[in-house]
C-alpha cells in the first residue's frame, strides 16, 4: 500500500480498502511477486479471474482483491476517459490554427510516417502534448509560427537522414502558397499552381481589398522565391 499513489488514497472506497489490510495479519505478511504485483497495478487482470490468481500466486482470499482491482480499474477508465477528453480538446483547437500552417503540419507528419508510422519526432517537437500547449500555438504570430516550424523540419531532417524534404525555406514558402509539394517524389508544385496560388492569395490579402499587408508581403515573397528556384533549375 505504501507503493500506491495519492490518487487511491483520495479514492472514496480507500478507507474500507485500508481496513482489510489492517484487520488482515496474512495480508500485511504477503509478499508477492513482482509479476503478480503487476497483474493487480497496473491493472491486467479482471476481477472474474481473481480464483485463478489465488490459486497461482498462492495469495489468501480475502476482499481486499476484489476491492483493490475494482479501485484500480476505475482509476484507469477515469484516466483513460480524461486523455480522451484531453485529445480532443487538443484536436479542436489545433482545428483553429492558420490554415497554411496546420496543412504543412499534416505534410509533414504524413513525411514521417512513411518512414515511422508511430510519428516520434512529431508529436514530440511539432503536435501539441497539453491543452496549454495547444492554447499557445493558437495565440501564436505568423512570426512566431515560421521560426516554430523552420525548426520542426531541421528536427525532422536530424532525425531521418533520408527523408524526402525541399529546403526548408521553399518548403514554407510552399505551405504560405497552400501548395505543398507532391507527397510522394517531394517535387516542387508546378509553375502552373504557384501562379495560380499567388494570383489568388494576392487578391486575398492585398491591402487595397482590406486584407493583411503582412500576408501579402509573405505570399508575393514565396511566390518569388519558387519561381527563382525554377530559374536556378534552368
Amino acid at each position: 500500500m505504501e507503493a500506491q499513489g495519492t490518487a487511491i488514497r483520495r479514492h472514496p472506497e480507500f478507507p474500507r480498502l485500508a481496513g482489510f489490510l489492517r484487520d488482515s495479519a496474512a495480508l500485511r505478511r504477503l509478499r508477492l511477486e513482482r509479476i503478480a504485483y503487476a497483474l493487480l497495478d497496473e491493472p491486467r487482470l479482471e476481477p472474474r479471474n481473481l480464483a485463478n490468481f489465488y490459486d497461482t500466486y498462492r495469495v489468501p482470499k480475502s476482499p481486499f482483491f476484489p476491492l483493490f482491482l475494482s479501485i484500480k480499474w476505475d482509476q484507469r477508465e477515469k484516466k483513460a476517459a480524461a486523455r480522451e477528453e484531453r485529445a480532443k480538446y487538443i484536436s479542436a483547437v489545433a482545428a483553429t490554427y492558420p490554415r497554411d500552417m496546420l496543412g504543412l503540419m499534416r505534410y509533414l507528419a504524413e513525411a514521417e510516417r512513411s518512414r515511422n508510422p508511430m510519428t516520434p519526432v512529431f508529436m514530440k517537437s511539432l503536435y501539441p502534448a497539453t491543452k496549454k500547449r495547444a492554447r499557445e500555438l493558437a495565440a501564436f504570430t505568423m512570426a512566431e509560427w515560421l521560426p516554430f516550424i523552420a525548426g520542426y523540419v531541421e528536427a525532422l531532417r536530424n532525425g531521418y537522414r533520408r527523408l524526402d524534404l525541399i529546403d526548408t525555406e521553399s518548403l514554407i514558402a510552399c505551405a504560405l502558397l497552400e501548395c505543398l509539394p507532391d507527397p510522394t517524389t517531394g517535387r516542387l508544385p508546378t509553375r502552373a499552381a504557384i501562379k495560380a496560388q499567388f494570383r489568388k492569395l494576392s487578391m486575398a490579402y492585398h491591402p487595397d481589398r482590406g486584407g493583411d499587408a503582412s500576408r501579402f508581403l509573405l505570399v508575393k515573397k514565396s511566390s518569388d522565391l519558387l519561381s527563382s528556384r525554377y530559374r536556378q533549375r534552368g
